[in-house]
């Protein structure tokens, strides 16, 4: 037996059911097929995404009544939704760091050229770069030779693509840190 749930408490509930259709509804057409729900719901989630406005609106209110038939899905739903976030998170927090790493040898990079150029001498490829050792530690097959090279193409030229091979190198090793764990 069901103990008495007051209005107010019935409202909140299905105010965040309804969050949570509104987040379904914002997931990928992938992602939305992995759900641990039905097929029924997933193709009313799949139907909500090319809606717009008022028809919109009436879908994700839909949904969340459907939702709201079943509590267990929409505990289920809820887990998978926190878990997705945070993977994404982690993701997010990796690529930042990537991108930290990679400014920190651009801005040593452009510190050696500045301190070259007024000493009237060429940037050589051995100026001093802790961002690189910390990239080197973090990934021992970093060919820091070519990240040296291209830090310091990017520090004469300032071409946005140096900088973005530089990233881009970072995040295939780490990509194939990843497939090896």
């Amino acid at each position: 037996m069901q103990p008495n749930i007051s209005r107010s408490e019935k409202k909140r509930q299905a105010g965040r059911v309804k969050k949570l259709a509104e987040e379904l509804v914002a997931l990928s057409p992938g992602e939305i097929k992995t759900l641990p729900i039905d097929d029924f719901t997933k193709r009313e989630i799949l139907a909500a995404g090319p809606l717009s406005g008022g028809a919109r609106v009436r879908q994700i209110k839909f949904i969340a009544k459907e939702l709201r038939g079943c509590e267990d899905d929409h505990h289920k739903l809820g887990e998978f939704l926190a878990r997705r976030k945070g993977s994404r998170i982690r993701e997010e927090e990796k690529l930042h760091e990537l991108e930290s790493l990679r400014q920190a040898i651009i801005t040593e990079a452009i510190v050696a050229m500045e301190e070259a150029r007024a000493l009237d001498l060429p940037l050589l490829n051995d100026w001093p770069s802790s961002g690189l050792e910390r990239a080197q530690r973090a990934f021992p097959d970093l060919d820091s030779a070519n990240i040296r090279v291209l830090a310091g193409r990017y520090a004469r030229s300032r071409k946005v693509a140096y900088s973005r091979e530089i990233f881009r190198q970072l995040k295939g090793l780490q990509d194939q840190q990843r497939l090896r764990a």
